[in-house]
């Protein structure tokens, strides 16, 4: 029997059926003619950015957030008879608040589908509790309006494919236990050198993998929301909550480290683990969320609600309309003197890839940013790096200056970057849970040095952004 689409039809749109959009594939594409959107959004089509259409749809869990995946913007322009990003705004960013929800995309009329919006925890919050609600939402008069099918929701929150990625349901990770029956170990949120980062499998369920003493018996219905440096959103039906953690947080673990801490590493070994990040913030919430009963040893605490969510509303209008007069105020039109005149700006990322940073006036006749790069740096908050330790520790575990060679920026190369890091230990190794035989250090990594690719020059002056605020 073929899988129920969403729209309650057995006829799952073809990516195919995508004429007249912008990079739709011809010709010698391997198997993309037999993608469907639930196979993009399932993680699993085949295809990757880098390799092409290589299995056939269903048949491998292939998680890419490049090129692919932007089908499904070219795919609801097509159905929608409108700009993608028009119709994801009007429909259903909107009415939850989020208006410039896209707004930083600047895809013309697409939208990223392979994330990148910059959001804050409240956006998360409001964007976890639709899910939560199986789709509805309550607008500011009172009435209760379906934004996304239930069907979705549940289809979303659960494996699509679980012979081939039991932990993965429509764009979202999922903590489903494996049945070894039916699924094959598969699918963890880890990615890094192959050498090194041996990990990419999970044998039980998503949080708690890699325990020593067994799994962490978190839920097994919680799904998860997974940015990058540990920015998570998880869903937890059974304990009707969402919890929404920004944090700033590579996750390093035995089975997928970052740095070259061992002599047989790899000089540029950017392991990264997500299921590793994502297990310590759920064990840092876990007894906060659990029925009173049933906490272990924390003193509850009564909060009233009004449940009024105009206030909430109202407050956050004003945060608008605060950053809408700061913007104002920068482009001279607040009635106060014109800013004197400077000879361009220059605009600071900070690494690694984080999407903020700073904007610096240049003095008359500069042409480059070379006289900002060490300012910039100082500007830019540290990343932690929660290091997993082997129990009793060993000298690797807490080598912390091993990672300052592969916690580079996302922008130019491994060898000419826009900006990296120097790690030093913070909290040596020490077991967060002995029941578990879990143990973590923790780095501080600091950016240190920035290169020709971290600051991009302008001969206008800085125009105001909430993500790049004027540096002095």
């Amino acid at each position: 029997m073929k899988p129920t689409c969403f729209d309650g039809t057995t006829t799952c749109w073809k990516i195919k059926n995508c004429t007249g959009v912008p990079n739709c594939p011809t010709g010698d594409d391997g198997y993309f003619a037999q993608v469907t959107a639930r196979h993009i959004l399932a993680q699993s089509s085949g295809c990757t950015t880098y390799q092409g259409c290589f299995a056939a749809p269903g048949t491998a869990f292939t998680y890419d957030s490049e090129q692919y995946i932007s089908h499904l913007s070219y795919l609801l322009g097509v159905t929608s008879k409108q700009p993608a990003v028009q119709w994801a705004t009007n429909n259903v960013m909107a009415k939850l608040g989020l208006e410039d929800f896209y707004v930083d995309d600047e895809l013309g009329h697409d939208f990223s589908a392979g994330g990148g919006q910059l959001v804050s925890c409240r956006d998360t919050a409001r964007l976890s509790q639709l899910i939560m609600n199986k789709g509805l939402w309550r607008s500011d008069d009172g009435t209760v309006e379906r934004l996304v099918g239930a069907d979705y929701i549940q289809q979303m929150s659960t494996p699509q494919f679980p012979k081939r990625a039991f932990t993965y349901g429509l764009l979202t990770w999922l903590n489903a236990k494996r049945d070894p029956a039916v699924s094959p170990p598969c699918c963890a949120p880890r990615w890094g050198p192959k050498s090194t980062c041996s990990g990419n499998v999970i044998t039980d369920s998503l949080l708690g993998d890699g325990m020593a003493n067994g799994a962490l018996h978190a839920p097994h219905d919680v799904a998860m929301a997974m940015g990058w440096l540990g920015q998570y959103m998880f869903i937890v039906p059974s304990r009707n909550v969402t919890i929404a953690s920004l944090g700033a947080s590579w996750g390093s673990s035995t089975q997928c480290p970052i740095g070259n801490a061992k002599p047989t590493d790899p000089v540029y070994n950017d392991g990264y683990d997500d299921a590793f990040s994502a297990t310590l913030v759920w064990m840092a919430m876990d007894n906060a969320t659990k029925p009173a009963a049933a906490r272990k040893g924390t003193a509850t605490t009564t909060h009233h609600s009004n449940g009024n969510g105009k206030i909430q509303r109202q407050e956050e209008a004003r945060h608008r309309q605060s950053f809408a007069a700061a913007a104002r105020h920068s482009r001279g039109s607040s009635g106060t003197s014109a800013a004197p005149p400077t000879g361009g700006s220059c605009t600071c990322k900070c690494p690694p890839g984080r999407g903020f940073g700073r904007c610096y006036d240049m003095p008359l006749g500069a042409t480059t940013c070379a006289a900002v790069t060490t300012k910039a740096a100082a500007d830019c908050p540290a990343v932690g790096i929660p290091r997993q330790c082997s129990w009793p520790p060993v000298e690797s575990d807490w080598n912390c200056s091993a990672a300052d060679n592969s916690m580079r920026g996302d922008v130019g190369s491994i060898t000419v970057w826009g900006g990296h890091l120097t790690c030093r230990l913070s909290k040596n190794c020490s077991l967060v849970d002995a029941s578990l035989g879990l143990a973590s250090a923790t780095c501080s990594c600091q950016p240190a040095e920035y290169g020709g690719y971290a600051c991009d020059f302008s001969p206008e002056s800085c125009a105001y952004s909430p993500y790049f605020p004027p540096g002095s």
